[in-house]
This record gives structure tokens, sequence and C-alpha cells, in this order.
């Protein structure tokens, strides 16, 4: 070791892995800071071994948003979007007679 720095990655890897347990949020502010700031040997690897951690809140939230039920009349305001004119009122008497 020359002038006493690290050879390897593997103290910024165990930073990552202890900052795991916290929440994805300052898990990815201590990679930019990482990036910034230690220059490390093999970022890409850095983020593949720590891309579920990395990205845990964003995919908990994709999944509640695709297994969310849609609110009733929904089917309906889409075919609003889409109809004419003509077929626009009946559309509606028939959702507010639901």
């Amino acid at each position: 070791m020359r002038h006493g720095f690290l050879q390897d990655d593997s103290h910024l890897d165990a930073a990552m892995s202890d900052a795991a347990q916290t929440d994805a949020s300052q898990l990815r502010h201590l990679f930019a800071a990482i990036l910034t700031h230690s220059a490390p040997s093999d970022p890409e690897h850095m983020w593949r071994t720590h891309e579920l951690a990395l990205c845990e809140d964003y995919l908990i939230a994709d999944r509640k948003v695709r297994s969310a039920t849609p609110p009733p009349g929904w089917h309906a305001a889409l075919e609003l979007t889409v109809l004419s004119p003509k077929s626009y009122r009946a559309t509606i008497v028939r959702v507010l007679n639901q």
C-alpha cells in the first residue's frame, strides 16, 4: 500500500451493506457520495451488488400501484375519453345510475 491508501473497495462495499439496513433513499445518497468522493475501482460492480437495496422503495411503490383496485366507475371514465359526443350523455347517465 502506497501512501496508506486502501487497495480495494471492500470498505466501501461494507459501508453500502451496512447502510442497506436503513432505507433505500439514504443508501442512494451514500452511493452518490461514494461515486463523487471515493472513486471506487468498479462502480458498476458496486451498483450490481446493491441494486435491489438501492431500488427497493421504488419496487414496493410500483407493486402497490399495480395491485391497487381501481375506483368504481373508472371504466366509464376511460370510455368518456374515447366516446363520441352522442354516446357521452348515455354513458354519464349509466354511471350515475350505478
